[in-house]
């Protein structure tokens, strides 16, 4: 995937996918924790609502490491789309300039093939000699 970058749009790139493989990480353990049921009870959730059907908080809960969680959770998820999208713009950047210098390749001088006037005469000469040959009535052995 990564085998004609630079050196260092390699680094950027491999420092970026550690920085995301981190984040879902993180976001995976929070997401565990979020919806892991503690002794029996009801688990905090993700979009679950902290409060009772009465109105006051969730006595069942730790309410300050609930909203914490959800609020990491949030940042994680906005982090990750910010690293995805520098991500893809590097990749991006990378293909375009393998797309120009493939354009200037393409684009240099190529060296005209040497012709040798004395094998395009002899060809040209001999076309002429058989086609001589099938236009006359005889038949004549080329």
């Amino acid at each position: 995937m990564i085998s004609g970058l630079s050196v260092e749009a390699k680094s950027l790139i491999n420092s970026l996918d550690k920085k995301r493989k981190d984040l879902e990480d993180e976001a995976q353990v929070i997401t565990d924790e979020l919806t892991q049921s503690i002794d029996g009870k009801e688990p905090m959730g993700i979009n679950t609502p902290l409060t009772d059907e009465e109105g006051f908080p969730r006595a069942d809960i730790d309410l300050y490491r609930a909203r914490y969680l959800r609020k990491r959770l949030n940042e994680i998820r906005y982090d990750h789309d910010m690293i995805m999208k520098q991500i893809e713009h590097q990749l991006f950047l990378q293909a375009e300039e393998g797309r120009n210098a493939e354009l200037v390749e393409r684009k240099k001088k190529k060296p005209k093939p040497k012709l040798d006037p004395g094998k395009f005469i002899d060809s040209v000469s001999k076309a002429k000699y058989v086609v001589c040959c099938m236009q006359s009535e005889k038949v004549i052995r080329c």
